[in-house]
């Protein structure tokens, strides 16, 4: 696949650019904090050394960044005379601190449960008795990715995870649950099964290794009721029927997402979300409305090698049909006029659909209402794309103030008030 090049612009208080340089900017708030943590002094030097002597977990998190710094093949023992582990230490605090103080001026934060984490990481090394080694979490090949996903985080060992009680899981989600009023279980299928590829293996070649779902279940609900916090499982791509029937079970959430359900026969060409459901048009792993409607995403997919020419014009042909009878029913409804709608007026009736369903919750992707069409992430892909780093078009002052962005999305409030009166 070829390799994206970056275009980086500016940093600090002046950004510039279509993408944003990460490693600069954290080079730059780095000299901030340190100045700061170097004027820290009174009631608020005293609370943060209250916090570090209370955190031995922050202690070992802070001492491995300091030995990754340096290149030790093993971390140094925590000080905060050392700079380094001060520095880690203290980013963690005022992190913690501004979270906190965003959970609670409203009703709580909608927080993601990424499924692994880097192999090389702090989590990595600190638990490194429950990761397996050699192999890489992913997906098998479907229609969106005929040749297999490699994610390239080490899994977690299940039978290891057992024999210690589960208490990594347990750490990680009420680490999340302290100030979330929704947690997204990203990939709820590695509650029940995980597709793992041997290492110097290709994606296609990976085998599922099975994990005990009750139990991880009975964690997710007993911490959920502990901290009044409501669980959504990601239940996307291939998902056999009795997941979802175990997730109704637990009280769980479904995701759904009108870019998966659409298809191209029926009337209506897709099933409406189910009431115990977070609705949406697509995800941060998935086409933006405008790129799905003319296809682009599919062009994008064969370009970077993860669709070949045959599934590529099967996607095609499907997303054709897909169009027609979708539009077919958008005037039916009475939601769109005229031959060739444009993709910003389709998809503005979409979004009404899914505010007249009975879904829980309705999520509306902001770029998608100014017509953009490159992903923040595209799976399957590392340094092929510039995944996470694509800067928004519009700042959050210019979309506060945008009169066409507030109507859209009044128009959708006003979908979502219909629909809870009937």
């Amino acid at each position: 696949m070829p390799e994206w090049q970056p275009e980086f612009g500016g940093i600090g208080d002046a950004p510039a650019g279509r993408y944003i340089d990460y490693r600069g900017l954290m080079r730059a708030k780095r000299t901030a904090l340190e100045k700061a943590y170097g004027r820290l002094a009174g009631q608020r030097q005293a609370a943060f050394g209250n916090f570090v002597q209370q955190s031995p977990e922050l202690r070992a998190y802070s001492a491995f960044r300091a030995g990754v710094e340096r290149g030790l093949a093993a971390p140094p023992e925590f000080a905060l005379k050392d700079p380094a582990c001060a520095y880690h230490a203290y980013a963690q605090w005022i992190t913690g601190q501004q979270i906190k103080a965003v959970a609670e001026g409203g009703q709580g934060l909608y927080l993601d449960l990424p499924l692994g984490v880097h192999p090389d990481g702090f989590d990595s090394h600190r638990h490194a008795e429950i990761f397996a080694q050699a192999v890489a979490g992913g997906a098998p090949p479907d229609r969106f990715f005929s040749k297999g996903q490699n994610w390239g985080f080490a899994p977690i060992n299940p039978r290891r995870a057992r024999e210690n009680g589960h208490a990594y899981f347990i750490a990680c989600i009420r680490h999340h649950m302290r100030h979330a009023g929704v947690l997204r279980i990203d990939h709820l299928m590695g509650l029940h099964r995980l597709y793992w590829i041997p290492q110097h293996f290709d994606g296609d070649q990976g085998v599922y290794v099975q994990y005990p779902a009750e139990e991880l279940y009975a964690i997710l609900c007993l911490e959920s009721h502990r901290n009044r916090a409501a669980v959504v499982g990601e239940d996307l791509g291939t998902v056999p029927r009795y997941v979802r029937q175990r997730m109704s079970d637990h009280g769980l959430r479904r995701m759904y997402v009108a870019q998966f359900e659409y298809r191209g026969e029926g009337d209506p060409p897709y099933d409406a979300p189910p009431r115990q459901s977070v609705a949406s048009v697509n995800t941060h792993d998935t086409a933006m409305f405008a790129s799905f409607w003319t296809d682009r995403d599919i062009d994008d997919q064969v370009a970077l090698g993860l669709l070949d020419d045959a599934h590529a014009d099967d996607a095609r042909k499907r997303r054709r049909q897909l169009r027609q009878s979708l539009l077919g029913h958008l005037r039916k409804l009475g939601l769109i006029k005229g031959a060739q709608p444009s993709a910003d007026a389709v998809l503005k009736a979409c979004l009404t659909t899914l505010g007249m369903s009975e879904a829980e919750c309705v999520i509306v992707t902001l770029e998608d209402l100014w017509g953009e069409t490159e992903p923040q992430n595209t799976p399957g892909t590392d340094r092929e794309r510039p995944n996470w780093t694509r800067r928004m078009r519009l700042s959050l002052e210019q979309i506060q103030s945008d009169p066409n962005l507030a109507s859209a999305l009044k128009g959708i409030a006003f979908a979502r008030r219909y629909a809870q009166k009937d």
